[in-house]
């Protein structure tokens, strides 16, 4: 089954050997994606290493006769030199580990130097080693100047076997070139998404021997899985918006669907292991279905509506972890919600 959650760990552009295909103002220099393969602290979700079936879009801007070093003036990098470009994972052996260009390979400025944004994308779903990704939306846009990153019609799937982790990062404070070879560029990812994780435990009255609970359906209903997604950086802080079109429906979300005993430990119920995530918006409603015997031994099925927005008045947010707690028990059912800011991926440097 196809595993859909995960983290950036750690990336870096660096300069490796020029290949035969060419690029304007360039050197021998190309602009390669790197994973670090050391010192990386696990995600919350992921084993903290990028996917290499995964693609990654990058925008680099740059400044002719500018320096590598901090930023202090976006103006200067009047020059757009990746717009929405697509790397992909290029080699299996520890020398040719690289995301490189998809279309094209693209080469580091002669002088000058560059900055960098950017977001993540699925695998492709062609056959083929240069197969694109799937499109992250209708359209897409990115502006230097506001560190604007603007997706239209992004549509994240209602299967979480299909879920997928998106994540993006503003322009970075720093400019490069290409003499910085062995120095890292931190390509710092954030999580777009809000992160639902259900737990249940079973009560007192819920765990008779014989009549044991059992739990064999959870859903989330009124989703809106389709969006338009902004994310605006300043110097003192980050925004990000979610817009629900107006042609949007309400969907249902199936997380579990099995048949589950209860047990005197608050667990985890879902079919893919940290699998429920969804566009930030107001809360929802979850649907439990109960199974259990009665005294006379006739099984007893019961749906259970619980609404999350009291638990959570002010909606689901971007990079947060929402855990509702469900203890159940014949006289009453209790809700415990958790709220957690969801680790971003922690960037080490590479080995070369």
């Amino acid at each position: 089954m196809k595993k859909a959650l995960y983290i950036f760990a750690a990336l870096a552009l660096v300069a490796c050997s020029k290949s035969e295909v060419t690029y304007d103002t360039a050197n021998d220099g190309e602009l390669v994606v790197v994973p670090a393969a050391s010192n990386i602290t696990k995600a919350a979700i992921t084993d903290g290493i990028y996917p290499e079936e995964n693609h990654i879009s990058l925008f680099a801007f740059h400044a002719p006769g500018v320096p590598s070093g901090a930023v202090t003036d976006y103006s200067k990098f009047i020059e757009t030199y990746l717009y929405d470009t697509e790397y992909f994972y290029t080699g299996t052996d520890q020398s040719t580990k690289i995301w490189g260009g998809l279309k094209a390979s693209y080469y580091w400025p002669i002088t000058g130097s560059l900055v960098f944004a950017g977001y993540s994308l699925e695998a492709p779903t062609a056959a083929g080693e240069r197969a694109e990704s799937p499109k992250i939306g209708t359209k897409v846009a990115y502006t230097l100047a506001t560190d604007k990153l603007e997706i239209e019609g992004y549509t994240q799937s209602l299967d979480p076997a299909s879920t997928f982790d998106f994540l993006y990062f503003g322009r970075t404070s720093s400019s490069y070139n290409n003499r910085r070879t062995g120095d890292p560029i931190a390509l710092e990812f954030k999580h777009a998404l809000s992160w639902i994780t259900i737990e249940v435990l079973g009560g007192e009255g819920a765990l008779v021997d014989g009549h044991v609970w059992s739990v064999t359906n959870v859903k989330l209903a009124g989703v809106q899985n389709t969006g338009d997604f902004t994310y605006t950086g300043t110097a003192t802080e980050t925004k990000v918006e979610w817009d629900t079109p107006a042609t949007a429906t309400d969907a249902e979300f199936v997380i579990f669907n099995g048949s589950k005993p209860l047990t005197d430990e608050m667990t985890a119920i879902e079919n893919e292991e940290n699998g429920t995530l969804v566009i930030p918006q107001p809360a929802t409603k979850l649907w439990v279905t109960i199974e259990y015997l009665s005294p006379a031994n006739d099984t007893i099925t019961e749906e259970i509506e619980i609404d999350l927005s009291k638990y959570t008045t002010t909606g689901w947010e971007a990079g947060k972890r929402y855990t509702y707690q469900l203890t159940f028990a014949p006289t009453e059912i209790t809700v415990a919600p958790i709220v957690e800011t969801w680790p971003d991926p922690v960037v080490a440097a590479p080995q070369f």
